[in-house]
């Protein structure tokens, strides 16, 4: 009667102790995956995600991915609401599309910017240089009357360091489109197809 005994109580207390195994195994599982969660959740800093880029300094300071070439703008307070130039030239270009040759510069690629924060967004805004208003005059307190500049491109924040107030944001769709400026040429309708030299576009996945 011994070993029946002993052998009913060790069933006993196997069957007892599954249960409270499997509980404990269940809510350690349940707890990695909670931490897993939480980890892909948090918000990478501006430091994390640009510690695989490389970081261009001057007058704005890009940092560039080295292994997929994304670039991104980093912005400080400083950097807002301030008027900037822009102008572009040809570094090399193809005889055959006319102006696009070593050097060329138009004066149509010269425009006044702006930098403007709105809620979550960065705008670029051009600003309007058709007018000029003598300060002196009555007529200059009108000046911003029916005069109105314009949103040339527009980014989401990526990132935004609550401490220095720096800025990070995506502009590959900035540099990779014609939002400062329109280079290929518009289609004539006067002309066909052949007749006229094609850029062609820039590819955003090289």
């Amino acid at each position: 009667m011994k070993y029946p005994l002993l052998l009913s109580l060790l069933l006993a207390f196997t069957t007892i102790g599954l249960p409270s195994f499997a509980q404990e195994s269940q809510s350690d599982e349940s707890d990695a995956e909670e931490s897993k969660a939480e980890e892909g959740n948090k918000e990478k800093t501006i430091a994390e995600l640009t510690e695989e880029s490389d970081l261009s300094e001057g007058l704005f300071d890009f940092y560039r991915d080295r292994k997929t070439g994304k670039v991104r703008l980093l912005l400080t307070e400083d950097d807002l609401d301030k008027e900037y130039l822009y102008f572009s030239y040809v570094e090399n270009g193809v005889a055959e599309a006319d102006w696009a040759i070593r050097g060329a510069y138009k004066i149509q690629t010269a425009k006044v910017f702006e930098i403007r924060r709105f809620f979550d967004q960065i705008e670029f805004v051009e600003k309007n240089t058709s007018y000029y208003f003598d300060s002196e005059k009555a007529i200059s307190r009108a000046s911003n009357a029916n005069v109105s500049d314009s949103v040339f491109y527009q980014a989401k924040i990526e990132q935004e360091d609550e401490e220095t107030k720096e800025l990070l944001l995506d502009v590959d769709g900035l540099f990779l489109g014609e939002s400062f400026y329109q280079f290929s040429p518009a289609p004539d309708p006067d002309k066909k197809p052949h007749e006229v030299f094609s850029m062609g576009k820039l590819s955003k996945e090289k």
